[in-house]
């Protein structure tokens, strides 16, 4: 075969990017692709859903509207390769057999924990997909309860719960989710990489994190391993109606947001531990600032670094005050993807930790009440579910439930 022929029989990155086969990934897409290689096994980025269905009898009904979601948004048929030297994101032109059916005699407890826990925890392939999966369990006349599995790499936790949503309101009335394309988003993220824009906010976050710490010593009851395991438990607890009310109402009183108040309370106790006086920890944010991505499918979200400095001497209003001013800044630099600041920051990787932060604080009112609803009879109820994958040290999630 002729040099010239195998040109035309593999194209060049370029060309296939420009004739839509393939779509270079956002920068945080090569982050999470970087780890799965790393740690192919690592569950710490399944984002899972676990909820009880609630007037949607049929299977099947679930089942169909599940395949035209799929067959809708591009993203959720993805997988990943190399080609070139790259990594590219390809769309499959079909993807079948994503959704299971799981029947059961009883709804024994100890048997459904164990297997929700076996599909949550089951690693994906990005290079062939599919990289989500549902498993609906029904149980003779006793409500079904559905659980979502997808890679963090195609989908954050928002469009995961629009995957929800859609998958009710097109049982009932047969929509579509609306919103613009993921493809859209990463030609976007190139255009401001392109841009002096990137310079500027590269100069910013260099001046917010200049002299920082960025490591988190927090005392340990075994040695850290050499590399990142990202393995971890989760323990949950809930406050109760009247001391939730009462934390709200504190917050007010300081001029916080629940956001901040929670947020500065994750600090003080890191640096009681750590005896660290400086930290940085990581917090999310949904990185849909077009507003046409809003109701989008993909995986938009960022995460941003809050410097704190906590002292003996400061009161926790001053504490509050000062994580209130830092992360109003800090949201003003959120368009430049984390993985572009840890790179331009040139540190020194250290394989045992995470880059920057070693702690995350994740702040969710999304989930309130019900992931997905089309009327007070028919919707997706959430349920607990734990996670034993970590990509921290240390993650607080607080859930606010109406």
């Amino acid at each position: 075969m002729s040099n010239s022929n195998a040109r035309v029989l593999r194209p060049g990155l370029a060309e296939l990017v420009e004739r839509g086969l393939v779509t270079p990934l956002t920068e945080a897409q090569k982050a999470l692709w970087l780890l799965q290689e790393r740690a192919p096994h690592s569950v710490a980025y399944n984002l899972s859903v676990l909820a009880e269905v609630r007037g949607f009898a049929e299977p099947r009904q679930l089942s169909g509207a599940w395949q035209r979601l799929i067959d809708s948004h591009a993203v959720l048929r993805s997988c990943f390769e190399m080609h070139g030297g790259h990594v590219v994101q390809r769309t499959q032109a079909e993807l079948r057999s994503s959704f299971t059916v799981q029947e059961a005699r009883a709804f024994d407890e100890a048997w459904f924990d164990s297997e929700v826990d076996a599909r949550a925890d089951e690693p994906f392939d990005l290079a062939s997909g599919p990289l989500l999966r549902a498993t609906l369990f029904t149980c003779g006349a006793a409500p079904s309860r559905l659980l979502v599995v997808a890679h963090h790499i195609i989908l954050d936790f928002h469009s995961l719960e629009l995957l929800c949503r859609g998958l009710l309101e097109d049982v009932s009335l047969h929509s579509e989710i609306s919103g613009v394309s993921f493809r859209e988003h990463v030609a976007a993220e190139l255009k401001l990489l392109r841009s002096p824009r990137r310079a500027a906010l590269i100069a910013s976050w260099k001046d917010e994190l200049e002299g920082a710490p960025t490591t988190l010593d927090l005392p340990l009851q075994k040695p850290r391993p050499d590399r990142q395991t990202f393995t971890g438990v989760a323990c949950t607890k809930s406050l109760d109606a009247e001391l939730a009310l009462a934390v709200r109402n504190t917050a007010a009183s300081l001029g916080a947001t629940p956001y901040v108040f929670y947020l500065s309370v994750f600090a003080s106790l890191l640096w009681r531990y750590s005896a660290q006086s400086d930290m940085l920890i990581g917090t999310p944010v949904g990185g849909r600032l077009d507003e046409r991505l809003r109701d989008a499918i993909g995986y938009f979200a960022n995460s941003l670094t809050v410097r704190v400095r906590c002292s003996a001497q400061a009161s926790f209003l001053e504490l509050t005050q000062q994580v209130r001013a830092t992360v109003a800044r800090v949201m003003d630099l959120q368009e430049l993807p984390f993985p572009v600041v840890v790179r331009e920051l040139g540190l020194t990787r250290d394989p045992s930790r995470s880059p920057i932060f070693q702690a995350f604080f994740v702040w969710d009112e999304s989930s309130a009440g019900a992931i997905g609803k089309v009327d007070a009879e028919r919707q997706l109820v959430p349920l607990c579910l734990s996670q034993r994958g970590s990509a921290f040290d240390l993650t607080l999630t607080v859930f606010h439930v109406a």
